[in-house]
């Protein structure tokens, strides 16, 4: 019925409600409407899982360029959609936080919205500072595939969902 509601506003008034609370409701869904048509939509990509950064620094394009390898041959991996598909949830969307202050990094945080799944995790920031000298694109992949190994292993858990399998071109440990 909420999503219906949602959908076309007007069958709310089409059922017959009975209560105070109802009033209340209806006084309240233009405003709740208006919060949800302004929450940032999520973001556009073609597979099921993407990753973001959020950091207090700039993170070095190199450590970015792997992660979007990574997540590209995830998002063609048969037994990674296998696993995910699991969840009954069509997109994992995934912060990784890279912060100078101990003070600001928080726990892992995973919540289900709208329809995708949202995961965000601090990951240490001093391997990543290091990436920005030259020829650093092996030690990126290095370092990128331990920080999303991590990610996915989390993610795992608090879904109650298998081991994650192998990152792509990765042995099986």
């Amino acid at each position: 019925m909420y999503k219906r509601i949602l959908k076309e506003p007007a069958k709310f008034r089409e059922r017959k409600w009975d209560c105070e609370e109802a009033l209340l409701l209806e006084r309240a869904a233009p405003e709740v409407q208006g919060f949800l048509e302004h929450l940032p939509a999520p973001p556009v990509t073609s597979g099921w899982l993407d990753v973001r950064f959020g950091s207090d620094f700039t993170v070095p394009p190199v450590y970015e360029k792997s992660f979007e390898q990574l997540v590209d041959l995830i998002d063609e991996s048969p037994e990674w959609s296998r696993w995910w598909a699991e969840t009954r949830s069509p997109r994992l969307f995934v912060v990784l936080e890279l912060m100078k202050s101990p003070e600001l990094q928080e726990p892992p945080r995973l919540r289900r919205r709208h329809d995708i799944v949202e995961f965000s995790m601090n990951v240490d920031p001093q391997p990543v500072r290091r990436l920005r000298l030259p020829g650093k694109a092996k030690k990126a992949d290095e370092v990128a595939r331990h920080d999303l190994s991590v990610c996915l292993r989390k993610v795992a858990e608090e879904l109650s969902l298998g081991t994650p399998p192998p990152l792509p071109g990765q042995a099986e440990e």
